[in-house]
């Protein structure tokens, strides 16, 4: 998984895009889903209105890493955000060159609370250099809460993860 705690390799970047910024920051949020210290924060800001951030990786992601070939994965991610619920985040997976790359959408389903997101990526994005994360796509950022989020534990997976349910899940008492 990619967790911000770090180190990466050499040539691995996290850079922000079209007014966008993305740091690594201390988690503002240690409950629910992601207890860990430190989380990647993306702040969308004016001027363009697809803005985010991509991972630029040394070399591409080898095809197979991830699983067994063949199987159809799941890149998922843990993310916080104020935005309201409904919120899009994007994912692609790009070639150095920007090119020719699909856009996967999917809608937060929480807000001021750690959720989880699962895209299902296109065929053959094992040979891509750079995952993008694009937040609130088709709206100009303007740098507040609203248009910030934050991401961590980056991984795929052969079948999507079952998320654990919260102690709100649970009514009490139980009978059978």
């Amino acid at each position: 998984p990619i967790d911000m705690e770090g180190p990466y390799g050499a040539g691995e970047v996290f850079q922000g895009f079209g007014g966008a910024t993305a740091t690594v920051v201390a988690n503002p949020n240690q409950t629910g889903l992601n207890t860990s210290p430190n989380v990647l924060e993306i702040i969308k800001g004016p001027p363009e209105l697809f803005a985010g951030m991509e991972f630029v990786y040394a070399v591409p992601i080898p095809a197979g890493s991830f699983g067994a070939t063949g199987t159809t994965p799941y890149v998922c991610f843990d993310y916080y955000t104020d935005a309201p619920v409904g919120s899009p985040i994007s994912l692609k997976f790009e070639l150095n060159t920007n090119c020719c790359a699909p856009l996967e959408v999917e809608n937060t389903t929480v807000s001021g609370e750690w959720g989880q997101v699962c895209f299902t990526p296109p065929a053959g994005f094992e040979n891509r250099i750079k995952p993008v994360i694009i937040f609130r796509n088709g709206q100009q950022g303007d740098g507040s809460d609203d248009f910030t989020l934050y991401v961590d534990n980056i991984d795929l997976y052969s079948t999507p993860p079952v998320t654990p349910p919260t102690q709100n899940d649970l009514t009490l008492p139980i009978t059978f």
